[in-house]
């Protein structure tokens, strides 16, 4: 895959070079004849010293280049299935698990992508942890109860963690529970209280 910019070269070059059959880019301005490895490595370095990036390695500029094209195959597999797992990205890109870790933390480190205990996810669909509890009584109240695998959908956590969550906020009277495994929003009134109880039975 090209940058537009490598493109519209391309095309230039080959509206000037109308009715030439020859497949190379470089050729040498006086033989007309391609350049060799050698040859063209040895312009592309004065070229990069000449624009201030004379201790430029090629071998920097092939891994950044590598790089970029792991972080368009995450992303497009990320808006395909909505999040990624570093296993994900090992069986996708062909990297070696800490390569791919090291993929993935530069996106969230970017603010790219948000860890969470089931893979990365696109950023703004996170929902902060500091308002893990507003979100999941939001949810209550919409629906009239919440339960353990509607947090884990809801904040994209696991069992243990949306579990260990419902309990706290039992606990801390932010929810109550009537003993399945439904919890509700605190009834503000005794007419409530007699609501939520029949509802419940």
């Amino acid at each position: 895959m090209l940058i537009q910019e490598v493109i519209a070269v391309l095309r230039e070059e080959k509206a000037r070079r109308a009715g030439i059959d020859d497949p190379h880019v470089v050729l040498l301005p006086t033989t007309q004849r391609p350049l060799t490895p050698g040859q063209l490595s040895t312009m592309l370095h004065e070229l990069l010293r000449k624009n201030g990036l004379g201790n430029l390695r090629l071998g920097r500029l092939r891994s950044a280049e590598q790089a970029e094209r792991d972080f368009d195959s995450i992303r497009r597999y990320v808006r395909r299935t909505g999040s990624i797992t570093r296993r994900e990205a090992v069986t996708m890109l062909g990297l070696s698990a800490g390569t791919a870790g090291v993929r993935l933390r530069q996106m969230v480190e970017s603010g790219e992508l948000a860890q969470t205990s089931k893979g990365c996810i696109p950023a703004e669909q996170a929902v902060p942890r500091e308002r893990w509890e507003d979100a999941v009584r939001r949810r209550a109240e919409e629906r009239g109860f919440v339960t353990i695998p509607e947090v884990e959908t809801l904040l994209h956590v696991g069992k243990k963690t949306a579990r260990e969550l419902l309990r706290s906020m039992t606990d801390g009277g932010l929810l109550v529970a009537n003993g399945n495994h439904k919890r509700y929003m605190p009834p503000s009134n005794q007419t409530k209280w007699r609501m939520f109880y029949q509802n419940s039975k």
